[in-house]
């Protein structure tokens, strides 16, 4: 018997065969957009001086689990020999070394303690079946552990609402030494027979206790520590910025990786920016030397300046009605800049002047090893008098070029604007006939001296980060590279500064 296969051609007859190819090509599409995901804005890196920070700080903590543990009663039977334990209460501990290491088998760390000590105290009853009775003997007991190791292996998840999760895998304890002494006199042969069964009963059920009071709080507690991650911040109660996370969090044997979407939008709109993240750099590139590497794509910045455009909050009106009684500065510096026009003061010497600054298209922004350079755009509106009496007296087009640089105040990312440079132009829509020199350098004044102050007063406020409660950041370093921002610092918990 023999096989034929046919060609597609004559399966399909020629005239199908575009048609099936096109098929073919869609499902091929659709697939690749199902997988495709999106390029976070953000990135943060641990790195394994976060793990070595967390193996110093582990022995308190560990400490602090065991010491809250409660113990429940033990009874059981061996043989001829039956026993029942009860007010079990852990007591001086002395945790060994712990050793924190990523574990990209496991997507997840694997945590190992050695070499601790502990005792244990209880009442007890026992009981020994002999041929014509029973002996019973009741009292306390001290049980000595030595040489405690434990083993713990913790995959790094993502629940269903992309928020990641530790979960024990894995947990092994064992104990190379347990001693059993009583605090009342037991018959020799008495104590000879329990001796040999309950130390063994006890190094089993303790090791099985120490795993599930440890598992039972990475699975539960650390999870709430988890959820308080602040993912959402409101800036300059207007703007969103959102690092919610974008995918699984990634393993490697250098770091743990989680990319966030890192945009920044009107707080009261809930659209999606049509902008998109480039990539960012990798961890065997550039990433510093700290405990946290936190990457900002320029994609951060770009949302910012989209969303502030598109929502007028670069709109400025600056007249001497809005400016306070108090603030006799600036004051000064408007009736300064309209002296440069001595034709404002002879068109309408009875009204005031106002000036309206917007932005007509969304700001550039670039990142480079210099900082970050915006470049806004903005048109020049000045009038005289208010409301229905307000008479537009000429029209200019402004641009202003900043030069930023940038650094940590708590738990935000704060811009230093190290240079500007006013640019004005386009000399329109004129009801009054100053010379060009004059309203470019009135307009080039009052951009200068009070826009651009605005911008500097709005940036102070700084771009929230994300952040732990009670979690403070150590020697913050910022470095600017081409297309990003980068955070790297150490950090300390409240409980260890």
């Amino acid at each position: 018997m023999s096989t034929h296969i046919h060609p597609v051609s004559s399966v399909l007859g020629t005239s199908t065969l575009p048609a099936a190819m096109s098929t073919v090509f869609l499902f091929f599409a659709l697939v690749a957009g199902i997988f495709a995901q999106e390029k976070p804005g953000a990135i943060l890196r641990l790195k394994q001086q976060a793990l070595e920070y967390g193996s110093r700080i582990a022995p308190r903590i560990l400490q602090n689990i065991l010491d809250q543990a409660t113990f429940e009663n033990l009874e059981d039977k061996d043989g001829l020999v039956s026993y029942k334990f009860n007010k079990v209460s852990l007591e001086q501990t002395e945790i060994g070394n712990v050793k924190v290491e990523f574990d990209p088998s496991i997507n997840g760390i694997s945590v190992t303690l050695q070499n601790s000590d502990s005792s244990l105290s209880m009442d007890y009853e026992s009981s020994i079946d002999m041929v014509l009775t029973t002996m019973q003997h009741s009292g306390s007991a001290q049980i000595s552990l030595k040489d405690v190791d434990v083993d713990v292996k913790i995959a790094i998840e993502m629940d269903s609402d992309r928020i990641p999760t530790l979960r024990t895998l894995d947990c092994k304890a064992s104990i190379r030494k347990c001693d059993f002494s009583f605090s009342s006199i037991v018959v020799d042969w008495m104590y000879s027979t329990m001796s040999k069964i309950i130390p063994n009963k006890l190094r089993q059920w303790t090791e099985e206790k120490f795993c599930r009071v440890i598992s039972e709080y990475i699975d539960t507690k650390t999870q709430e520590t988890i959820k308080s991650v602040k993912l959402h911040s409101v800036m300059d109660d207007l703007f969103k910025v959102d690092y919610s996370p974008l995918s699984k969090v990634s393993v490697s044997d250098r770091s743990i990786e989680a990319g966030h979407r890192g945009e920044v939008s009107w707080k009261s709109d809930s659209s999606r920016s049509n902008l998109k993240a480039d990539d960012l750099p990798r961890e065997d590139q550039d990433d510093e030397n700290k405990m946290f590497n936190l990457w900002l794509e320029e994609y951060v910045a770009k949302t910012f300046a989209e969303s502030a455009h598109s929502h007028d909050y670069l709109k400025a009106r600056i007249a001497e009605d809005t400016i306070s009684e108090q603030d006799q500065r600036e004051k000064l510096r408007l009736s300064y800049a309209s002296s440069l026009i001595p034709e404002l003061s002879s068109n309408s010497p009875d009204s005031y002047l106002q000036v309206e600054v917007s932005s007509n298209k969304v700001p550039d922004v670039e990142i480079s090893e210099e900082g970050v350079r915006i470049q806004l755009h903005g048109d020049v509106q000045v009038s005289s008098g208010s409301g229905s009496n307000s008479q537009q007296l000429f029209k200019l087009k402004t641009s202003v070029k900043l030069l930023a640089r940038a650094h940590v105040e708590g738990n935000s990312l704060v811009p230093d604007i190290l240079s500007y440079d006013v640019e004005t132009r386009d000399l329109t829509q004129m009801q009054i006939n100053p010379k060009e020199a004059d309203a470019l350098k009135f307009t080039h004044m009052i951009v200068r001296e009070i826009a651009v102050k605005q911008i500097d007063k709005l940036a102070r406020r700084g771009l929230p980060l994300m952040s732990l409660p009670d979690l403070r950041l150590v020697d913050p370093a910022i470095r600017f590279t081409n297309g990003s921002v980068n955070l790297a610092t150490d950090a300390q918990y409240k409980d260890f500064y």
